[in-house]
């Protein structure tokens, strides 16, 4: 709007100093319109101008409409259009506009005059109410066209994004909201479009997310039940197996060679049994709790481990400093110390039956077979590493080392106490990681902030 505006005074002046450049022609030719006030009025208004100043070889004449008297033009704005820059145009047009009063504008139009002759050069007199109601008029039409097209290109710019954007985004809203509804309705899975935008994309990957996750939605349900189901059996199989291993007591007892053989290694798959039913039965119970939190002093606590889990075949080094606390939930972090020292200490084990007891001490005394726990306050932090002399971790156990009955890597294990362990770390608010397995040995670290603040839920965990 604002440099047409501009162009409207520029054609505006230009077609007058045009028009006027022929009023000239008659008035230079005819002495009559000069002295005739109607004929001249005429002229002057057929082009609308106020008056014109030709330049002959007579002489300077200066011609003005009837009424006009010299003083209103004398100071009169002088405008050459060869010389009218775009800026001052600009400037000057919405100065008209948007300005007041009255008075001349004193065009001069070389370019026209020079038609004439060098002898003929003209100025054109205009009134500069006249320009501003033209221009006024004309930013008023170009205002009404502009909105106009604005209206119709929102109109169109709404319709386009309404079907583009705002009913795609809604259709996926609303299936989003069904789903959570009723997540396991194969229905409610939302069917993307054809689109190769971004749009489409996002369709697609919400309904291969929604396939997921009510993939996983069944298969967490069937695993549910089949839990439950296990939790009873295990329940029944440890009342079996304790029945079994008294009996077995009875076997150890007997004299008979055969027995004597044969009852150590029964005794081993009842306890093993009865671990794995212990455990299954633990695991399964899980339900949001509490952390019971308290001061208490970590030194300890290792010590009441390591008399817990202390082996004739393994050395227990407690390297805790005497004076370091922790504000934790002492069963459960017991529970999960106990669950990695237990696992080093069967590691280090020998595990040749046929050997008695003292050869497998012996055995177990040469490799030197040593258990260490140390820790450090750090960063905010209290660190604990559980280390030993051990082979290390396979690679098949390291892969699913925190995924419930998939981590053992060792006969009779269930899986269970490290994917256990992680999780009461987690719900203390600190991590557990192993941080190294090799042929000398493997190491776990654990880390819980040293000041805790409120209790915490524990994640599932049960106390």
């Amino acid at each position: 709007m604002i440099p047409s505006v501009a162009y409207q005074q520029t054609n505006w002046l230009t077609m007058r100093a045009q028009s006027a450049y022929l009023a000239g022609l008659v008035l230079d030719d005819s002495q009559e319109y000069v002295d005739n006030d109607i004929l001249l009025d005429k002229i002057f208004m057929s082009v609308d101008i106020a008056g014109v100043k030709l330049l002959s070889n007579e002489g300077e004449r200066e011609i003005t409409a009837p009424g006009v008297l010299e003083m209103d033009y004398a100071d009169s704005q002088r405008i050459e259009l060869k010389e009218y820059s775009a800026l001052q145009n600009i400037s000057d047009a919405w100065l008209t506009v948007l300005g007041g009063g009255s008075g001349f504008i004193r065009v001069v139009d070389k370019n026209a005059s020079a038609k004439r002759g060098e002898n003929h050069i003209h100025s054109v007199f205009l009134s500069r109410a006249d320009l501003r109601t033209n221009l006024r008029r004309y930013a008023l039409n170009i205002l009404g066209l502009s909105l106009l097209i604005s209206v119709i290109t929102a109109f169109f710019v709404f319709v386009s994004l309404t079907n583009l954007i705002i009913k795609p985004v809604s259709r996926m809203r609303k299936n989003m909201a069904a789903f959570q509804t009723d997540p396991e309705s194969s229905g409610n899975i939302l069917l993307p479009s054809d689109r190769i935008d971004e749009i489409g994309q996002a369709e697609r990957s919400l309904c291969q997310l929604e396939q997921r996750l009510q993939s996983l939605l069944n298969e967490r349900r069937r695993l549910a039940a089949l839990g439950s189901g296990i939790s009873k059996i295990s329940h029944d199989l440890r009342n079996i197996l304790a029945s079994a291993q008294l009996m077995s007591d009875r076997l150890v007892a007997s004299e008979d060679p055969r027995v004597k053989k044969l009852s150590p290694r029964l005794v081993d798959a009842l306890d093993r049994a009865i671990t794995l039913s212990r455990e299954t039965l633990n695991y399964g119970r899980m339900s949001p709790e509490i952390l019971n939190r308290e001061t208490i002093n970590l030194r300890e606590l290792i010590e009441n481990v390591f008399d817990d889990s202390a082996s004739m075949y393994v050395t227990m080094n407690n390297d805790v400093p005497e004076n370091l606390n922790v504000n934790i939930d002492r069963t459960q972090f017991y529970r999960g110390l106990t669950n990695i020292i237990r696992n080093a200490v069967d590691v280090l084990k020998p595990e040749d039956a046929e050997l008695s007891e003292q050869e497998n001490y012996e055995a177990c005394m040469d490799c030197n077979s040593v258990v260490s726990v140390s820790a450090r306050q750090e960063g905010g932090m209290t660190i604990i590493d559980i280390s030993d002399n051990g082979p290390g971790l396979p690679e098949a156990a390291k892969q699913f080392l925190y995924e419930p009955f998939k981590g053992s890597h060792k006969a009779g294990g269930s899986g269970l106490g490290i994917a256990i362990t992680s999780e009461i770390l987690s719900a203390h608010g600190g991590e557990f990681n192993l941080i190294k397995s090799d042929e000398t040995g493997a190491t776990f670290r654990m880390a819980i902030p040293t000041n805790a603040a409120l209790p915490k839920s524990l994640n599932g965990i049960a106390l």
